[in-house]
């Protein structure tokens, strides 16, 4: 076979030649060794920073070259100890390496799939030292993740909470910087805080910030700590206006304003203004996801997200196929809900050029990440119906889709035949999206393959206005009567060839998928010619348990 022609795949069909996987730690190196300013952040921030200030450290962005063989604790020793210098604080070696080690091994288990230390390195590319410690420092509680706290954690926060709430323990607030912690973040000391704080979003950043508190209060004075506890509070996700129409940075400014007040810090105007410009820009780095220049990376970063979000999927292949049709669909819901107003800019910062930029890589990726995401809901809804109709979908993924990572054994896709690109692009396809599903993501995923023949097959198939009606009925959950309704909606050689697919990879669910196509296709012609407002399948035999 000539290069660059189509391959013949392990069952003798043809498929389309892989493209090279990008290799997503070089963009991982490029942020380590700041040579690459992170996603999200401002421009202009950095270079007003550079300004001379009493309390804002002139710092200039260090590159760090050969990263690449260090490990990421020396990394982040390495960081720690550059900030820490440029904000002329005194530490000793022994506890920024402790810092370094808490930091890493908290944001290192195997449930973190994206909030972990990679992500840390990310967002503080080209940082200011006080936005590198808050990123760093800002994941090290996230418990919803992590199924609880460990002992490290639990030491340090120790005497925050009255036993058995989340109600603030008297004791704690005797404490000047806590109090202040508690200051910034708005929080209602008589009331209990997971009432004003949702647990994946405040809660978690608030420990991390008393954890912080923790490990500097005897190093620096408190207004570097305030300056970083601002920073950490203005990374909680998702805040729309408040009761006031303030912004969150503008809600932050004032607090900030209050408790430089009232704990004597001693930071003028112009100091106050720029600490929360610098706390916004690091809240824009943190969803830089969403101003990614590659839609690839978004959708790549998005699926890391997935195992921490659902706790089943942590299970590699042995999850259920209907513990990962609701995961993808109710990703597909979280992605499209989401508002270009995640940016954010305070009193000129960022530039709003700079915002008109983030917000418009923010339409393209989510564009591009709701339908792709939209396609997956589709495929792995026509695989969850076909099981539903065929003994039932409560069994592992890998039962359909074949074992991650034994190239050897059966796998779904492996049969598809090759779509005509002519073909695809009359069904009004778009283009990029198809290809995004052939070609593997930019980064590897325990529990999933990193392509998806089966999405751009379908695609190919069905185009973009059908996908829509099919979509329409990827509900969930889905019954054994929403399952005839989504299969009856997609042409029957679609159907068919999945199907065919499926009886490959579970070859025990053959007779049964047969059986299923031959009632489909004698029974489609009739379905389709009753009213719409009769629900399909309604009056079909079943082939599975309960709906």
């Amino acid at each position: 076979m000539m290069r660059g022609s189509t391959r013949v795949g392990r069952r003798g069909s043809l498929q389309k030649p892989p493209e090279p996987k990008p290799d997503s730690r070089t963009h991982l190196e490029a942020y380590r060794s700041h040579r690459r300013l992170s996603e999200g952040a401002s421009g202009e921030f950095r270079r007003l920073l550079r300004k001379d200030s009493k309390h804002l450290p002139i710092w200039n962005r260090t590159k760090r070259e050969n990263r690449s063989s260090q490990t990421y604790i020396s990394c982040l020793i390495d960081d720690l100890s550059w900030a820490l210098k440029f904000m002329e604080v005194p530490i000793d070696w022994k506890h920024v390496e402790e810092m370094a080690v808490f930091i890493h091994e908290t944001q290192s288990s195997s449930s973190r799939g994206f909030h972990n230390v990679e992500h840390a390195f990310e967002v503080t590319g080209g940082a200011s030292p006080v936005q590198m410690i808050a990123a760093f420092f800002r994941d090290t509680v996230v418990h919803y993740v992590d199924g609880g706290i460990n002992p490290k954690q639990k030491q340090l926060l120790e005497g925050v909470f009255i036993p058995n709430t989340y109600k603030i323990c008297p004791e704690f607030l005797e404490d000047e910087m806590f109090r202040m912690v508690m200051e910034l973040f708005g929080i209602r000391t008589s009331e209990s805080v997971e009432d004003q704080y949702e647990l994946d979003r405040g809660m978690d950043i608030l420990l991390s910030a008393i954890i912080v508190v923790k490990f500097l209060r005897d190093y620096i004075p408190k207004w570097q700590l305030a300056q970083i506890i601002v920073c950490m509070e203005r990374t909680i996700p998702f805040r729309g206006q408040d009761d006031l129409g303030r912004s969150a940075s503008d809600g932050l400014y004032n607090r900030l304003v209050d408790v430089n007040q009232s704990f004597k810090l001693g930071m003028p105007e112009g100091e106050l203004e720029m600490t929360c410009q610098m706390a916004t820009d690091l809240s824009n780095r943190i969803m830089g996801i969403y101003a990614a220049p590659d839609p690839d990376k978004f959708i790549a970063q998005t699926w890391g997200l997935l195992p921490e979000l659902y706790s089943a999927l942590r299970q590699n292949s042995l999850y259920s196929l209907k513990d990962f049709y609701f995961a993808v669909w109710d990703m597909h819901r979280f992605v499209e809900s989401v508002d270009p107003s995640i940016y954010d800019t305070f009193r000129g910062i960022p530039k709003e050029a700079e915002i008109i930029d983030f917000q418009k890589a923010f339409v393209k990726n989510q564009t591009v990440g709701a339908t792709y995401l939209k396609l997956k809901v589709v495929e792995v809804a026509t695989l969850t119906a076909l099981a539903i109709l065929t003994g039932g979908a409560d069994v592992p993924k890998s039962m359909f889709y074949g074992d991650l990572g034994l190239r050897e054994m059966p796998a779904l896709g492996d049969t598809l035949p090759q779509l005509d690109p002519r073909e695809v692009a009359r069904h009004g396809c778009y283009v990029e999206v198809y290809d995004m599903m052939y070609k593997p993501r930019t980064m590897e995923a325990s529990f999933d393959q990193t392509n998806a023949p089966i999405a751009a097959y379908i695609y190919g198939m069905i185009g973009e206005l059908t996908l829509k009606l099919v979509f329409e009925k990827c509900v969930h959950p889905l019954t054994t009567e929403g399952s005839w309704d989504l299969i009856e909606l997609l042409p029957f050689d679609v159907v068919d060839t999945i199907a065919k697919e499926i009886g490959h990879v579970a070859p025990s669910r053959a007779d049964r998928l047969e059986e299923t196509l031959f009632e489909l296709r004698n029974n489609s012609s009739l379905s389709r010619m009753a009213s719409w407002s009769v629900p399909m399948g309604r009056n079909r035999a079943s082939f599975t348990g309960p709906k």
